[in-house]
């Protein structure tokens, strides 16, 4: 089966995002070596993430390790010609950060739909191609407008979206477009809250609602031997067009159990039930919405 696991960093620089219940660890490098010997070899980070970067950067130079990276440029501006060379010298600075040649893929890290169809930003997206700066880029979505026009333009080679065991709109409407853009979910934990009663209670409108389809998922697992984390990692590693999957976590054990489940082969039915089960409720699942 094709390793579509991807370490998402934003936990190594900023400990606090998220509602995961983990604990966090100091070494890094006993995480990301981890990583590379259960076969993870891509990670993805940003300059907005502290020093995530730099430490990434100082494992690929101590271990020689060949990783396929992600990051993104931030502090976009749309009208504004100046903002192809704040870009350029965006990605200048995650390459010398991460100590490598050129950036294996570069994200927009803002995503209003003002933002990535500014023709500057665009402008400087094929510069920094043309340059050989980047090899890829994508833009990281959470509106059917953003994904729309994602779909259009044919300098964008990825899209980052929401994909989870509780939304799969966003995969839906890209797999009905025929469109050959690489797919990275994202968020298939809901940044921890789905493991986490107390934040859904805290951060959710209509918490009780979803609690209890969550609770469904989980009695259909019990059914198949299979816990929640089970699920909704062999869930989203089961839908055929997703060439990416990101788990965010700096815990080795969670890490560890990821990659078991992605080895999970759902049948059918369990598929067909859980399709059932899930809802489209952006105020569930889209961050921007939680209180």
């Amino acid at each position: 089966m094709k390793n579509k696991l991807c370490l998402g960093t934003v936990k190594v620089g900023v400990p606090s995002y998220g509602h995961s219940l983990e604990n966090n660890i100091d070494n890094h490098s006993e995480l990301f070596l981890r990583a590379t010997e259960i076969g993870i070899t891509c990670f993805d980070t940003s300059p907005r993430y502290n020093n995530s970067e730099k430490i990434i950067g100082s494992f690929v130079k101590k271990y020689n390790k060949k990783l396929f990276i992600s990051t993104k440029i931030d502090n976009l501006t749309a009208h504004n010609k100046s903002i192809i060379q704040k870009m350029r010298e965006s990605v200048l600075r995650s390459i010398e950060n991460l100590g490598v040649d050129f950036i294996d893929l570069c994200y927009l890290h803002q995503n209003e739909l003002s933002i990535i169809s500014d023709k500057y930003i665009l402008e400087g997206i094929e510069q920094l191609k043309y340059e050989r700066l980047i090899d890829k880029a994508g833009v990281s979505i959470y509106d059917t407008n953003e994904l729309d026009f994602a779909l259009k333009y044919s300098n964008l080679d990825w899209v980052q979206i929401p994909v989870n065991i509780l939304d799969t709109s966003f995969y839906s409407r890209i797999v009905k477009s025929n469109s050959t853009i690489k797919i990275a979910a994202r968020s298939i934990f809901l940044q921890g809250i789905m493991f986490n009663n107390n934040a859904t209670k805290k951060h959710i409108p209509d918490a009780d609602r979803a609690l209890e389809l969550l609770e469904c998922i989980k009695l259909l697992g019990y059914q198949y031997n299979l816990k929640l984390i089970d699920i909704a990692v062999a869930y989203v590693y089961s839908l055929q067009s997703i060439d990416q999957v990101l788990i965010g976590t700096t815990s080795i054990t969670n890490l560890e159990k990821v990659k078991e489940a992605s080895k999970i082969l759902l049948g059918e039915n369990i598929k067909n039930m859980i399709d059932e089960i899930s809802i489209i409720n952006k105020i569930w699942t889209n961050p921007r919405m939680w209180t």
